[in-house]
């Protein structure tokens, strides 16, 4: 078998003249001791970026030199290694400690794939609101809750997968809460319960069901949290019963494709849509809410094949398992 070399770019450092340094101490620099502007030109040079391209930024995090840059300068380094195999959309974990949905995300993961040596390997990394969302200077953390946490999580992920390209390299969103880990008393106006702590030995895996799934809207918050359980097998409840906006799952059928390594799945609801995904864990997921008989939010895309699975996500939990303790 013959393996062929990936080729990859190296950042190619921009010079910098003697007064271009003079108008960085000047301006994007300022403040800076002799030690921290070398140390800003070498991450500057490090990533192949001039500092007055504004690509890397210099600031000072509690009386430190903390370099930051955007998400997307993070995707852009990764994938110049000629090794970024994807990323998945963060899954965000949207439950308070009595399993009752809350507007905001207590947690946020993010798996992000790198090629090495010819083999496909993820690198999962998780962001707590409670580590993240920032006391004051809060605007986009109220207004885009889930895109803010979902840039921390990725930001995570893709350091944990490039290290040599990304170290000590931070996305500006991270840094938002600079002073340490505060909890935020309202979001959207809503009193902010008490987060859950995850359980010991589950602090690398999803809290939350391992499939993308949409922002939750605060009109979905007053739904229905819980219900009883469900016998594998049994006809599921009518629609009517349900809080509004959720099903449950009737049936899950796998066909085969033409391509041998991908399966196919069909997911039916309560009501009769069906769902069309490649996607296994979105079916494992759809099958143990079947099994459990939980109601579960869920929405497609219509194209000219049907419906395509979108998001699934569970609306509640059943009682035999304990409220610190997701099911999933």
């Amino acid at each position: 078998m013959t393996l062929t070399a990936v080729a990859t770019r190296d950042p190619v450092a921009p010079s910098v003249t003697p007064d271009q340094m003079d108008l960085i101490r000047r301006t994007i620099a300022q403040g800076a001791t002799d030690d921290e502007l070398k140390l800003y030109l070498f991450d500057c040079a490090r990533q192949g970026v001039h500092p007055l391209d504004k690509l890397v930024h210099f600031t000072k995090r509690s009386g430190k030199y903390t370099p930051i840059t955007s998400i997307d300068f993070m995707r852009i380094r990764a994938a110049d290694t000629g090794e970024m195999a994807g990323s998945d959309d963060p899954v965000f974990y949207n439950f308070n400690e009595n399993a009752e949905p809350i507007p905001y995300p207590v947690s946020a993961t993010v798996t992000v794939y790198r090629l090495t040596q010819g083999q496909r390997f993820s690198y999962t990394a998780t962001a707590r609101w409670s580590e993240y969302k920032p006391e004051t200077n809060d605007f986009m953390w109220r207004k885009m809750p889930h895109t803010m946490l979902g840039k921390c999580a990725e930001a995570l992920a893709l350091r944990k997968g490039f290290p040599r390209q990304l170290a000590g390299l931070y996305a500006k969103e991270e840094l938002d809460q600079s002073d340490g880990p505060k909890i935020e008393t309202t979001v959207h106006g809503v009193e902010a319960p008490k987060l859950i702590e995850h359980p010991p030995g589950r602090d690398t895996q999803p809290a939350a069901p391992p499939v993308p799934r949409a922002p939750l809207s605060p009109a979905a918050a007053t739904g229905e949290t819980r219900g009883p359980s469900q016998p594998s097998g049994a006809a599921p409840p009518a629609a009517a019963a349900l809080a509004a906006g959720t099903v449950r799952i009737a049936k899950v059928d796998a066909t085969k494709t033409k391509n041998p390594k991908v399966t196919k799945y069909l997911i039916t609801t309560s009501t009769g849509e069906t769902y069309s995904t490649i996607k296994d864990k979105a079916a494992k997921l759809a099958e143990e809410c079947q099994a459990k008989g939980l109601a579960v939010r869920i929405a497609g895309t219509q194209t000219r094949w049907g419906l395509d699975l979108e998001n699934l996500e569970v609306a509640e939990f059943p009682a035999e398992f304990p409220d610190d303790e997701p099911p999933f």
